[in-house]
């Protein structure tokens, strides 16, 4: 989450949702796995996926994960 210091709670807005994993860590691996299953089948929403994934790696430092294509 990102915010000014001193502002309002809801001024605060959320960068990336990792859903159901507690960890980047976590949301990475498996969102890798995910847009590699997705690909086949739902092509639009493994691109989606995939730019939520680069958006979190980026905010983690640029480090990079496997190429799930």
């Amino acid at each position: 989450m990102s915010g000014e210091q001193g502002k309002r709670r809801s001024a605060f807005k959320v960068d990336v949702h990792l859903g159901e994993y507690s960890t980047a860590g976590e949301a990475l691996k498996a969102w890798t796995e995910d847009i590699r299953q997705l690909r086949a089948t739902r092509p639009r929403k493994a691109d989606k996926l995939r730019a939520k994934m680069e958006r979190l790696e980026q905010l983690m430092g640029g480090g990079e994960m496997a190429d799930p294509n």
